[in-house]
């Protein structure tokens, strides 16, 4: 998706039940900006989407 001119800038959260260190190393591998473990708090969320992009996001 990175590669998409309409992806650019675009912040790419991974929402799933697996939570281990290798979960999060092949989701970061993946190219996501953050991974989630459900259930997700609400209010992570909301600071994730509200907060400044990370630079892997490409701003």
């Amino acid at each position: 998706m990175r590669e998409q001119p309409w992806a650019q800038g675009m912040l790419l959260a991974a929402i799933t039940g697996w939570g281990q260190p290798e979960d999060r190393r092949r989701t970061a591998e993946a190219g996501f900006d953050a991974h989630l473990v459900k259930p997700v708090d609400p209010d992570v969320l909301v600071e994730l989407i509200a907060g400044p992009l990370p630079a892997a996001a490409g701003l």
